[in-house]
This record gives structure tokens, C-alpha cells and sequence, in this order.
């Protein structure tokens, strides 16, 4: 019992921390012009990786559903409204926000982690400078509109790529899973929720993970892989929490 107390206190002392590390982040004011260059830059180097991946998400939908859908009721074409509606509400955000963790949390924990192990962090406490303003801010504002992107980006690349997926595999109609019957104001509201929450979270676990980083080159490494995965597990638990919020709200 003791033993799950302390793992307890410590989990509860990393959450207090990621929370104080977001409210502060939240509050600085990033320098001037730095927001934008990163947003850019986070957005080039994830969209090309988001864009493959998402496809063969769309097919792989379209293929096992319509797979299913033939057996049970002969016409594979009537998953179309239904695929949409999760592709929309689950599969572009979520799946977009993995892939977010994995590439821009690396790359946010490993900038972040090798000024701290060459000391560029205490450097900037020295000039009397924030080092929260100063790198995490801007990053957690570029994060939080990259995802919103990045969501959007992934629900198209999905869906026309399951639509077209369909017409080659069954025969399908043009647009036959691009029927928007079944969506509602409420799917594309959760979609932004969940893409608002992990574009907060993401940059907020990887910056916490390189902020951490002490050593020489394997410092950078570990804060990275615990910035990735760290980004993940955030991204898995807030699809649950908010879907399951939605669900109870009738959203």
C-alpha cells in the first residue's frame, strides 16, 4: 500500500506541475514575431506525415467497414454516412493528434531538452529572461492552432481517400462515403474540442519532458521518448474523457 501511495503522490505532483507549467505558459507573453515562424514551422513538418498516414486510415475504414456492411446487408455503399460521422468525430482528430505527438512532441522535447543540457536555459535566467515565456509559450500557441489544422487536415485526407478507397474495392458510387446525412453541429464541435485539448496537451508534456533533461546527449534522447509517449497517452485519455463528456451532454 505504500508503495501505491507514493506512485499516487507522485503522479498527482507531476499533474500539479504540468498544470502550473500550462497556466504559466498560458499567461507569458511570447517575444514578439515568434508564434507565427513556429506555427509555420510546425505545420510544414508534420502536414506531409499527417496526410500519408490519414489515407491509409480512410482506406483501411473503408475496406474492413465495407467488408462488414456487404456481408450484413449486401451494399457496402450504406457505411458511407456512418464512416463519415466517426471519421469526422474520432478518426481525424484523434488520429491527427497522435501523429502530432509523435512529431511535433519530439521535436518540441528534443529543441527544448538540448538547450537545457548546454545550459542555453540557465543562460537565459541569467539575462533575467523566462525561459517558459521564451520557449514554451510560443510553441504551446503554434501547437494549439497546428492541431485545429492539423484535424481538418486529417478528416479530408480520410474521407476522400476512404470514398475513393470504396469505389475501387466495391464498386461504390461517387461520393457514396461522403454523405453528410448523420452529421450534426455537435460532431464537428467535438472535433474541435479534442483537437483544442491535445494541441494544449502535446506541447505542454513535451516542453515539461525537455525542461527536465539533465546530462550530457542521452539526456536529450530519454526527454524525447518520454515527450512522445507522454503525448500520446495525454492524446488516448482526453479522446476518452471528451467523447464520454459528449456522450452523457448528448452532444
Amino acid at each position: 500500500m505504500a508503495a501505491v501511495r507514493d506512485i499516487v503522490r507522485a503522479q498527482v505532483r507531476e499533474a500539479g506541475a504540468l498544470l502550473l507549467l500550462l497556466a504559466r505558459a498560458a499567461c507569458r507573453r511570447p517575444p514578439r514575431g515568434s508564434v507565427w515562424p513556429e506555427l509555420g514551422d510546425l505545420l510544414l513538418r508534420t502536414i506531409p506525415l499527417n496526410v500519408a498516414a490519414m489515407a491509409f486510415v480512410g482506406a483501411v475504414v473503408a475496406i474492413d467497414g465495407g467488408q462488414q456492411v456487404q456481408r450484413l446487408f449486401g451494399d457496402p455503399g450504406g457505411l458511407g454516412a456512418a464512416a463519415l460521422q466517426l471519421i469526422v468525430r474520432e478518426f481525424g482528430p484523434t488520429f491527427g493528434g497522435v501523429i502530432a505527438a509523435t512529431r511535433l512532441g519530439s521535436g518540441i522535447a528534443a529543441e527544448i531538452a538540448a538547450m537545457s543540457v548546454s545550459e542555453q536555459i540557465d543562460a537565459l535566467r541569467l539575462c533575467s529572461a523566462d525561459p517558459v515565456a521564451e520557449l514554451v509559450s510560443p510553441r504551446l500557441r503554434a501547437s494549439f492552432w497546428a492541431l485545429l489544422g492539423l484535424g481538418a487536415v486529417s478528416t479530408v485526407t480520410a474521407a476522400y481517400t476512404g470514398d475513393f478507397t470504396a469505389q475501387i474495392a466495391f464498386g461504390t458510387r461517387p461520393g457514396a462515403f461522403l454523405d453528410t446525412s448523420l452529421l450534426v453541429p455537435g460532431d464537428f464541435l467535438v472535433a474541435a474540442a479534442k483537437c483544442a485539448a491535445y494541441g494544449i496537451a502535446i506541447p505542454t508534456m513535451a516542453a515539461r519532458a525537455g525542461l527536465l533533461a539533465t546530462g550530457g546527449s542521452q539526456a536529450v534522447g530519454h526527454a524525447t521518448t518520454r515527450g512522445v509517449v507522454d503525448g500520446i497517452v495525454a492524446v488516448i485519455v482526453l479522446d476518452l474523457l471528451l467523447g464520454g463528456g459528449a456522450l452523457f451532454a448528448g452532444v
